[in-house]
């Protein structure tokens, strides 16, 4: 499967590449046709360089995006909002990395609510640790403490909704991942022990 993907991959760009090549090649044949120098001509080949290659993507993506059939995703019309038997929690992915980085994403899943204020969602910020040579690292609990604060003041700052707390913080254990010999997020050294 990989090989495959691999080859798709080469395939695309090398479509990219012969497109953009044809694109260059036309105007610059039709100038030495007219009689300009090869000087000028690499000056004129180096500057199309880029719009060549723009176009030759857009004409790939395009091409790309008619011989796949698009299918139509079938959705729900809660025209009167989220009923309690559909509630809803949005989850966030996001690695503890520094304090900065939590309020960020703190920021943003307070941006998921206020878009989507229904009383029927909970949002949720699953954080997960960066890689490291032992279990906890000197700056975990700072980084978690942040994340708590966070989420504390989003509920404090908007409320509870009505099946309980409206952003939740979910930090699952590290696991050990044997080779390389490292903890990472429990979810992904799951992961790639099964792959």
């Amino acid at each position: 499967m990989r090989n495959s993907r691999i080859f798709k991959a080469r395939d695309y760009i090398g479509a990219i590449f012969m497109i953009a090549a044809m694109v260059l090649l036309v105007p610059l044949t039709v100038l030495q046709a007219w009689g300009l120098r090869e000087p000028w001509l690499t000056v004129l080949a180096v500057l199309g360089l880029v719009p060549a290659i723009d176009a030759a993507v857009a004409l790939v993506n395009r091409s790309v995006t008619r011989g796949l059939a698009a299918t139509i995703i079938p959705g729900l019309a809660l025209r009167e909002g989220i009923p309690s038997d559909l509630r809803t929690m949005v989850v966030v992915p996001s690695l503890l990395t520094s304090p900065a980085s939590v309020q960020e994403q703190i920021e943003r899943l307070e941006i998921h609510y206020l878009a989507s204020p229904d009383v029927e969602l909970h949002f949720a910020l699953l954080t997960d640790w960066t890689d490291a040579p032992t279990e906890h690292t000197d700056g975990d609990a700072a980084l978690l403490d942040v994340a708590i604060e966070g989420i504390a003041r989003l509920n404090r700052l908007h409320g509870p909704a009505p099946a309980g707390e409206r952003f939740i913080l979910l930090s699952p254990p590290t696991g050990l991942q044997q080779r390389p010999k490292h903890w990472m997020g429990w979810e992904r050294s799951a992961a790639s022990c099964t792959s």
